[in-house]
């Protein structure tokens, strides 16, 4: 799929040097909505443990023994989601991962015209050890009752105030890393699929869970150093 994606790049005259210019770093600012603290930190609090609730009761339902739980963290309409702080890979085999982030355009209303405007709205999908359960929510608690000494604003306030939901990730859309045009519908058709990693476990896990789901697999696994 990837070649759908992103074609060659076909270079037809000579290659030329030149000295490299430095422009300096930086680039935009984050977009990021004003909140009301209590009100904000007391939605995502819910939010948070209602979507970590309904992913587990659904891995109990299932009979699926996973080691952790993904949520989707969505920003609002037309503004910017802090990806960057949704990771934590402190911990060797604890890590809170940023596995996918994808961009939708939204029809959002105008207050003033009435009109449904195109928003961007960010989604992000986050993977989260059980031993980490509490790692957002205490980000939100320190959010609503604690003050960073140095720039005056409440702790992590950029990235909570960045989210606007959360909820349990979706199945499919929320690890889609391809064009949407590209996502099968009602036909069923053949997917590529490429894992986290070529280690012989995760590929046997993978392969347990297509038995276990009844997805009819081809055999053969390609490895790239």
């Amino acid at each position: 799929m990837a070649r759908e994606r992103f074609r060659h790049i076909v270079l037809t005259h000579p290659p030329a040097e030149e000295e490299f210019t430095s422009v300096g770093s930086g680039g935009r600012e984050n977009h990021i909505p004003d909140r009301d603290r209590p009100s904000h930190s007391d939605f995502l609090s819910r939010k948070l443990q209602n979507a970590w609730a309904t992913a587990e009761n659904e891995q109990a339902v299932a009979h699926v023994a996973r080691k952790g739980i993904y949520l989707e963290f969505k920003s609002d309409p037309g503004f910017d989601l802090v990806t960057k702080s949704l990771e934590d890979r402190r911990s060797r085999d604890k890590q809170v991962r940023l596995l996918n982030v994808r961009v939708e355009t939204d029809q959002v209303k105008n207050e003033e015209t009435g009109a449904l405007e195109p928003f961007e709205t960010t989604y992000a999908t986050v993977y989260i050890p059980h031993e980490k359960k509490n790692h957002f929510l205490k980000k939100i608690e320190a959010y609503a009752n604690e003050i960073n000494q140095r720039s005056g604003k409440p702790k992590n306030a950029t990235l909570v105030n960045s989210i606007g939901d959360i909820r349990k990730a979706l199945r499919v859309d929320s690890f889609w890393q391809d064009l949407p045009t590209l996502k099968p519908g009602v036909e069923p058709e053949w997917c590529e699929v490429w894992l986290s990693s070529h280690a012989q476990d995760v590929i046997d896990r993978f392969e347990a869970l297509l038995t276990q789901e009844r997805i009819e697999a081809r055999p053969g696994v390609v490895r790239f150093p």
